[in-house]
């Protein structure tokens, strides 16, 4: 069902950040796409289409001219990335599933550093997906919720993968982060059907109250310092 795209105003600084994400997000969906995560890209072609709407509403808002004209140049560089998303996203997203083996147990590799990142953007995105919800985004948010889902099955995986003691203890760690994300966000969002039980199941092997607790809680401290 289609969120209400009207329900709070756009400023030119969020709509100009809001424009950049999209464009620099386009290369990304191509690898989501690939390994078979279809609710993502449907999201993110669904927040392009929602981009233009916002701006063209803000282009009939606004009154001073030299504002319009730059309103005006951003929906045009906006309905090119549309064209070009769906050129790359739609074609082949109905037979995506044949890469549905990437999507659970054999998921493309990742890097400690690239966890590490992707924890973090997940973190970042949470008071986001709060305004989602109350716009009635319900595909955002699920895709959101796949998507710590996902880095929580990957952060398993690189566990068992790692021999080295330290980094072993470090993606302990990320992942202990992400179960009180997914916590917090199942708590805000609502628990999308059929993971919470998996996930239950995952914190309670994983999550021990020791001395890396405290690493954790410092590990949150810094990024909410970092980032707020």
């Amino acid at each position: 069902m289609a969120h209400d795209k009207n329900k709070h105003q756009c400023t030119m600084h969020g709509l100009q950040h809001w424009f950049e994400a999209k464009f620099e997000k386009l290369g990304w969906m191509a690898l989501a796409k690939e390994h078979g995560h279809e609710l993502s890209v449907r999201s993110y072609l669904q927040s392009v289409a929602h981009l233009k709407e916002c701006i063209k509403d803000k282009w009939n808002s606004v009154h001073d001219s030299d504002r319009k004209d730059d309103l005006k140049i951003m929906l045009e560089h906006t309905q090119t990335l549309m064209t070009a998303a769906h050129k790359l996203l739609d074609a082949k997203l109905e037979s995506s599933s044949q890469h549905k083996k990437h999507h659970s147990t054999e998921q493309h590799d990742a890097t400690f550093y690239g966890l590490h990142k992707w924890e973090t953007k997940m973190f970042e995105k949470l008071g986001w997906m709060v305004l989602a919800r109350n716009e009635g985004n319900s595909l955002k948010i699920k895709a959101y919720m796949e998507t710590i889902h996902r880095l929580k099955a990957m952060l398993m995986k690189k566990m068992s993968q790692v021999e080295e003691k330290d980094r072993k203890d470090d993606l302990k760690i990320l992942y202990d982060d992400t179960c009180i994300l997914w916590r917090a966000a199942s708590k805000l969002l609502g628990k999308p059907e059929g993971m919470g039980s998996i996930t239950h199941k995952s914190m309670k092997k994983t999550s021990k109250k020791t001395k890396k607790s405290t690493h954790s809680m410092k590990s949150i401290s810094s990024m909410m310092g970092g980032f707020f």
